[in-house]
């Protein structure tokens, strides 16, 4: 089944990139969302391509007018990213994004990894990075690459968190911790980049889950005390409504983390912070949760492939999923972690 899907979709991204203005990323990015056919884009509109992230006007405008003006088209190939200041898809051979205005030749022609690697074509390998996260390919050192080239072209605030994806995957990651460390001061966050190389250095005697609660917890849950507390509820909300971007992925049902987000506005607006940071955090926390359970499942399902899976590990499965739809979050993440130990 996984085969015949996988061709289908081969089939689909081909059928797309038909047109001039799709390249491979937004083919895929497209026929993650349902768009496999010329027809089911023209009918959605401009409007229904704009909801789609990654996708600005300009790009939307374009593929809008080669489909419903072209005919013939000759398929193309070309490389594209995910443009780390504002998320637009864009292409490599443009020199600005032109969603945003930011120059991509400002960047370094050369990246130096922490452990000697060296990236000699930076915007070729972050478009391989954005496709392989959008095929479903990535891994923790997908995201370490993206981070560092992201981090060289000066958008320190989406290498950070490409970083903290990193360490949501595999905590003692060779390197991470010095380099969060040497992000976080370049950033002038001086209380990170403090944790970090103290993390860089302890990592090495704790375990995966007891080093990852330890750094999530410190970075998200600091005393509101600081002034009126106005300015860091808002960076709270801020974190806590990309993490639950991040979380939609899985595809879980998310109702109850969307209600504490809608909780923590509202509390802002009332002027409860204290409720407000409250709620803002246990959508940061969850969303985590619902992220690495879902790591795992995919993680439990390519280890046995699901014609071995045995019955009570599939009953497993089903049963952290049933959890995570139920609002158990903390409870999914354990059975899922003892279900990984059991078959691993």
């Amino acid at each position: 089944m996984e085969e015949y899907t996988a061709i289908k979709d081969h089939d689909a991204v081909s059928t797309l990139m038909t047109v001039p203005s799709i390249g491979e990323l937004t083919a895929r990015v497209l026929v993650n969302q349902g768009f496999r056919d010329l027809e089911h884009i023209e009918k959605a509109g401009m409007g229904g391509i704009l909801k789609i992230r990654g996708m600005g006007e300009k790009k939307a405008r374009d593929i809008m007018d080669e489909i419903r003006g072209t005919s013939g088209y000759t398929a193309i190939v070309v490389s594209e990213f995910f443009c780390p200041y504002c998320e637009k898809i864009v292409t490599i051979s443009s020199e600005i994004c032109h969603e945003c205005g930011r120059r991509y030749t400002d960047g370094d022609e050369w990246v130096f990894l922490p452990d000697g690697g060296v990236i000699d074509e930076p915007l070729e390998a972050l478009a391989e990075m954005d496709m392989k996260i959008a095929e479903g390919r990535d891994n923790e050192g997908v995201w370490y690459v993206r981070g560092c080239i992201q981090e060289s072209m000066g958008a320190f605030e989406s290498a950070n968190e490409c970083y903290d994806r990193v360490v949501e995957m595999n905590p003692h990651f060779a390197t991470i911790w010095n380099t969060k460390a040497r992000l976080a001061t370049k950033m002038g966050r001086l209380k990170d980049a403090t944790q970090a190389y103290r993390l860089a250095v302890d990592h090495r005697t704790m375990g995966s889950e007891v080093l990852y609660n330890m750094y999530s917890r410190e970075k998200e849950v600091e005393s509101p005390s600081q002034g009126d507390g106005a300015e860091e509820i808002v960076e709270k909300i801020s974190q806590a409504k990309k993490m639950l971007s991040r979380a939609r992925s899985t595809g879980f049902d998310l109702t109850s983390i969307k209600g504490s987000l809608k909780a923590a506005i509202k509390a802002k607006e009332t002027g409860e912070l204290e409720k407000a940071e409250e709620c803002a955090r246990d959508v940061v926390d969850h969303s985590r949760m619902a992220v690495l359970t879902f790591k795992l499942l995919e993680k439990g399902r390519r280890i046995m492939g699901d014609e071995e899976l045995d019955t009570p590990s599939r009953e497993g499965f089903k049963r952290v999923e049933d959890l995570v739809d139920q609002g158990m979050y903390r409870e999914a993440l354990s059975l899922a972690q003892e279900l990984i130990r059991k078959i691993e």
